[in-house]
């Protein structure tokens, strides 16, 4: 005879179960009577009609699953334990994973009498758990794998400080790779592309690209400040082009944000030695967050001798104001601190690392300068850039500036160049641009590959990317040293460390293209060791 639901778990199960996917069941202990509901058939795959019993439902539990499950059934019959259990359950289409809820009846003596609960098939969501999962352990013993190489690595360093360079130093290049690809072939697309609508996509993927490489560069130069290998460089350079290169890269942002940006030069010298390159980084730093945090009016760049200083030097000043948030006392003394944010909440408006300032602080400190800044909170901020610098009064130098200014010269047309890289995109991009430009060119696909080309054919010049397979460029560029002392030999590589140039120029290489790959400092490369008649 069927037995009878109590009636206050009849409800429970004349419900619509089929709308739900959420099965019934009812379990009388003193009976031994088990009922299911019609989903709850349909989940086991049998028949509304089969008999159902306790060692019907035990002898359908996965045999990996039987020993907890009849464990956790016990407690619940014995101590009026609440059953909760996710297994699996083997039906005749194969195997399946069920989560059953469960809720316990008592007699007047409290004694336990009966269970009753719900049955639900998570087979879809066990599948999409165990795939997570597995791709978690591929990324875990990914993780573990390149960790037991850096630990390698750091046992053989003879500093700390060794390692961590050399896994910036490769992050680089895996990093850098794709990026070179990103950027080459944008700007190759850029080239052949006239309607405006598609130009502004692909000037928005280059913004993209080179804010992304910002961040690269940023993280590399903070490890090599604190390696103590940042090169402060003493060079030539003109004030007017410094200050027309930053104001072209931040105003675009600033034109999008209908902001002024307010531009003058007090009595400055024209030309002054120094690091072109880092000072224009800590300039384009703190003017993208004076853009970035201003909404309304704008910002003001004022160059100014600040004070005049012994054997032809003078303390340069850059003060830049913006009409922007400001910030608090709090937020001002935590500015400069590595990976902080002015704000830094998880509904944060603004983005960025948090390096940006950190890294224009240790830079201007390494030119012996320093970066002041005042601020009040909805007041605005005003930092000021002090550095000193050598004036060049020279007019020798002047006159050699304005030529390096001029039109870029063009490499020889026709000369052959062997190119030896392993990544197919960057055989591409660089077969592309050297094509472009001219030349006439074979990829290899590793260094060994190139050894052996070079040794039967004759080439105009060489380059080698670094890091590949089989034999990497510096082992090529010796062996090709070993046959061919003449050939100018290139390095291509990601690595931005000045040991990686060091270690280049020491396998008998002539000079040093970093990727990403810029066309115009290519084009000025290969004219140096590819001379143009039509040049001189």
């Amino acid at each position: 005879m069927k037995p009878e639901l109590p009636k206050e778990i009849e409800n429970i199960f004349n419900e619509i179960d089929t709308l739900t996917k959420i099965g019934k069941w009812y379990f009388n202990f003193e009976d031994n009577q088990l009922i299911w509901s019609k989903e709850s058939y349909k989940i086991f795959e049998l028949s509304s009609k089969t008999p159902i019993t306790e060692e019907k439902f035990v002898s359908m539990i996965h045999p990996e699953d039987h020993e907890s499950v009849l464990s956790s059934w016990d407690e619940t019959k014995t101590f009026g334990t609440p059953y909760h259990m996710t297994h699996r359950i083997v039906t005749n289409r194969g195997v399946k994973w069920i989560d059953i809820h469960s809720k316990i009846l008592f007699n007047e003596e409290k004694m336990v009498i009966g269970a009753y609960g719900s049955i639900k098939d998570i087979t879809d969501y066990q599948e999409h758990i165990h795939h997570l999962e597995k791709q978690k352990d591929e990324l875990v013993q990914s993780i573990e794998e390149k960790i037991l190489e850096l630990e390698q690595a750091k046992s053989q360093a003879k500093q700390s400080n060794l390692a961590k360079t050399s896994f910036l130093s490769n992050m680089s290049h895996e990093i850098r790779t794709p990026m070179n690809a990103i950027i080459g072939f944008t700007h190759l697309i850029e080239e052949k592309i006239d309607d405006s609508e598609q130009l502004e996509y692909i000037h928005r993927i280059k913004d993209a690209s080179n804010h992304l490489l910002g961040i690269i560069n940023n993280i590399l130069d903070l490890s090599k400040i604190e390696a103590g290998k940042m090169l402060i460089e003493q060079r030539p350079f003109k004030l007017d082009k410094l200050i027309d290169e930053v104001k072209s890269i931040v105003y675009e942002n600033v034109k999008q944000k209908n902001l002024f940006f307010d531009i003058e030069k007090i009595d400055c010298p024209d030309v002054l030695i120094g690091d072109v390159n880092r000072i224009r980084q800590i300039l384009i730093n703190i003017l993208s967050n004076a853009v970035k945090f201003t909404d309304t009016g704008g910002i003001s760049l004022v160059c100014y001798i600040d004070e005049k200083l012994e054997n032809h030097r003078v303390k340069l000043s850059f003060k830049i104001k913006d009409t922007g948030i400001g910030m608090t006392k709090s937020q001002k003394k935590r500015l400069f601190e590595e990976f902080e944010q002015a704000d830094t909440s998880t509904t944060r408006i603004y983005g960025g690392t948090g390096l940006g300032l950190s890294i224009s602080k240790k830079l201007a400190e390494l030119m012996h300068g320093t970066i002041e800044v005042e601020t009040e909170l909805n007041e605005g901020s005003e930092f000021i850039l002090n550095l000193p610098l050598e004036v060049d009064e020279h007019e020798s130098t002047r006159k050699q500036i304005e030529k390096e200014d001029e039109a870029l010269p063009k490499p020889k047309e026709g000369s052959r160049v062997l190119v030896a890289e392993d990544n197919f995109l960057s055989q591409k991009l660089a077969h592309r641009i050297l094509s472009n430009m001219g030349m006439i060119v074979t990829v290899a696909n590793n260094g060994k590959i190139a050894l052996d080309l070079a040794k039967t054919n004759k080439y105009d010049l060489i380059i080698l990317d670094i890091q590949m397979p089989v034999m990497d460029g510096l082992e090529a560029a010796k062996e090709i040293r070993k046959i061919d002392q003449e050939t100018p030999i290139l390095a291509m590589t990601a690595n931005a460390f000045a040991e990686d140039r060091a270690l280049c120029m020491d396998a008998g290489m002539n000079d040093f293209i970093a990727k990403p790959i810029d066309p115009k400092s290519l084009s000025r490369s290969l004219s140096s060791w590819l001379p143009n008649d039509k040049n001189e």
